[in-house]
């Protein structure tokens, strides 16, 4: 949802599932590009995606944002249980790290 309609995105974000690695994030008309392309190494994780677009989405996007940010409550259990869920984004990112 955040990849598509009217909009050009671009960016970089955190996924709790790969703690290590800083993922890319490119888009436009409804195709994304993701795509790993450093490590955090001593550099704070952050997510930061610039989204423009000609229409009112705005409402929608930040709604779906919203609804893959971790919350309070998961981000104090800590990243154990992510790292032991299926990696989703393996098909685009490859296996992740040992690490």
């Amino acid at each position: 949802r955040l990849g598509c309609g009217r909009v050009c995105s671009r960016g970089v974000f955190w996924v709790a599932n790969r703690p290590d690695s800083v993922v890319a994030w490119d888009g436009a008309g409804g195709q994304l590009s993701i795509g790993e392309i450093d490590e955090w190494g001593r550099r704070t994780p952050y997510t930061r995606l610039v989204i423009t677009g000609t229409g009112d989405e705005r409402p929608a996007l930040r709604d779906a944002f919203e609804e893959i940010l971790l919350t309070e409550s998961e981000m104090r259990q800590g990243l154990g249980a992510w790292l032991d869920r299926e990696d989703v984004l393996e098909p685009w990112l490859g296996a992740r790290s040992a690490s």
